[in-house]
């Protein structure tokens, strides 16, 4: 994402796609009356995540653009995937809890007017683009290990790479609530999502990819 506050930073143009066009769109660059409270330049962290085989949750929360896929959060292939995959007729996704997590805290104190948009960005990534993801929000207050109890609140065993997931006491602590439900994903572009929902202070974002 570029600089709070909705401008360009002198970021590259996107790089060619293999056939020579470019299908990578950057709506985030145009002006925006909100700040990206993701941002790291405004105290956004990335907290945790279920697998950092190839990046790490900070990845997603730079102010600039990613020069690469090294720039963005990449996970290994799941151990438990099948060998056939089943669709969901009534989604047209596929029928299966794995999939990766992480956890990014937005700065400036959070939001009390709520999240207004949202943007996943999978530039760079062509041929190994998650099938599907969905971001959820959850409140925090600042302190007395509110940043620990929404890492422990993960998905359920089999949603995630590597954790099991939180304690009861975690989960009933934490309240995850969606802004973008599962949606299909697609290459080398920005998913935009215009919502309007709740907010508060504290504020952590969940993302989790589909396999």
């Amino acid at each position: 994402p570029p600089p709070a506050g909705g401008g360009g930073g002198g970021n590259p143009p996107p790089p060619p796609r293999l056939d020579g066009s470019s299908s990578w769109t950057s709506h985030s660059a145009a002006p925006y009356p909100h700040p990206e409270l993701s941002s790291s330049s405004l105290g956004g962290r990335g907290l945790e995540c279920s697998n950092r085989h190839y990046g790490v949750p900070a990845n997603l929360v730079q102010p600039t653009y990613g020069r690469d896929m090294g720039d963005g959060w990449e996970t290994a292939r799941h151990p438990d995937r099948p060998a056939v995959w089943v669709k969901d007729p009534s989604t047209g996704l596929l029928r299966s809890k794995l999939g990766d997590w992480a956890v990014l805290k937005l700065g400036a104190g959070g939001t009390f007017a709520g999240v207004a948009r949202v943007i996943v960005d999978t530039r760079h990534f062509r041929g190994n683009y998650p099938e599907s993801f969905m971001v959820e929000g959850c409140r925090c207050p600042p302190g007395d290990g509110g940043d620990e109890r929404a890492c422990a609140a993960t998905p359920e065993e089999g949603e995630g790479d590597g954790d099991e997931g939180g304690s009861e006491s975690d989960a009933r602590e934490v309240e995850w609530f969606p802004l973008v439900p599962r949606t299909r994903a697609g290459p080398d572009a920005e998913h935009v999502y215009l919502r309007s929902g709740r907010g508060g202070p504290g504020v952590v974002g969940r993302v989790v990819n589909g396999t």
